[in-house]
């Protein structure tokens, strides 16, 4: 910013300026000592920014009142010293009263700028994502920790502080493991279909994929709320449960599963348990990005068991090939595969 013709809101919303008043570094410090002796004349607007954000800046800087006056106070002494020969020593009240006026104008215009920037800063909202086959771990305002798998986001706003429910939005896989915030602060996860998931604090698994959502407890315990004809259902959930909700609230499996099965992507593991090998197609799809094609019904049909350590395509389909003695065709270039009978 071109500091000279900023005005004082463009110094207030400014962060390199508003970090000086509240937390000031030597180098800040010795910026804003030179400019100020550079642009005298720009000292009221200082003043008047320098206000506006020590009121505004509790939500946004850790902020210590003393050294914040200590800094100004030794500016000013600076300055007005090295002023005393050159400016006027008396200035007409009029013009003074004048001054004064618009100056207050000036910080009152800035004041609602900035409070309606902090407002829509605090709304705006906040994404992570994921490409095919990648993974990132996320820690949320309140502490939680989310994993994404491949092919995956999460969205929330930043304005937890002041909310009784923490929420986001999620589109894909993740994992997460939520910190206790006791009742008044539940935590709740937006999936496909207006299905959510809310919790106190505990660990579970996510997919929101093709307009079904699917959850794993793996401690603790939700509460699933979900559409079914219209209509807001609930079910609660215990450690080791699978609850799956598809057709728009309409089909709705809840069954006891080992939990690791669905939770181990995030530890660099793949476990298959008599999975099937459409249902491996599909996560090939979804994680990864490929595009699978299985020759025969039978063949899709056919189930397998193992565990990888480490993820891969290729350490996937090499498993398929070995295990169910099909025949593995990669098409690199179309991101395509193609699995028949050997």
């Amino acid at each position: 910013m071109r500091y000279q013709f900023a005005s004082v809101a463009d110094l207030a919303a400014d962060e390199f300026f508003a970090r000086w008043v509240v937390s000031p570094t030597a180098e800040s410090d010795a910026f804003w000592q030179n400019w100020l002796l550079q642009y005298p004349s720009k000292r009221e607007e200082v003043e008047q920014a320098r206000r506006l954000v020590s009121l505004l800046s509790d939500d946004l800087y850790p902020y210590r009142a003393s050294d914040e006056e200590a800094i100004w106070q030794r500016l000013q002494k600076e300055v007005q010293q090295e002023q005393a020969a050159t400016e006027p020593k008396v200035m007409a009240i009029n013009n003074w009263r004048q001054k004064r006026y618009y100056l207050s104008m000036a910080a009152s215009v800035a004041l609602i700028l900035l409070v309606s920037s902090l407002f829509l800063l605090r709304q705006a909202p906040v994404k992570y994502s994921t490409g095919y086959g990648e993974q990132l771990s996320v820690q949320l305002p309140d502490g939680s920790r989310v994993v994404l798998n491949g092919n995956s986001a999460l969205t929330y706003t930043n304005d937890w502080p002041g909310l009784s429910d923490r929420k986001v939005d999620l589109q894909g896989e993740a994992f997460f493991e939520v910190v206790h915030k006791g009742i008044a602060q539940p935590f709740v996860v937006r999936a496909a279909d207006d299905t959510e998931v809310k919790v106190l604090g505990t660990a579970f698994n996510v997919t929101s994929r093709n307009h079904t959502s699917r959850v794993v407890l793996a401690s603790g315990k939700v509460q699933l709320t979900y559409t079914s004809n219209g209509a807001p259902s609930q079910l609660s959930m215990q450690p080791g449960e699978l609850v799956e909700v598809s057709q728009g609230g309409s089909h709705v499996l809840q069954q006891q599963v080992s939990p690791e099965v669905y939770t181990a992507w995030k530890d660099d593991k793949v476990i298959f348990d008599n999975t099937s090998l459409q249902d491996i197609a599909d996560m090939l799809e979804q994680v990864y990005g490929y595009k699978v094609v299985i020759a025969d019904a039978e063949l899709a049909r056919q189930r397998l068991t193992a565990s990888l350590k480490g993820q891969g395509v290729d350490k996937i389909l090499a498993t398929v090939s070995a295990t169910l003695g099909a025949k593995v065709t990669v098409q690199k270039e179309s991101k395509t595969i193609l699995i028949s009978i050997s």
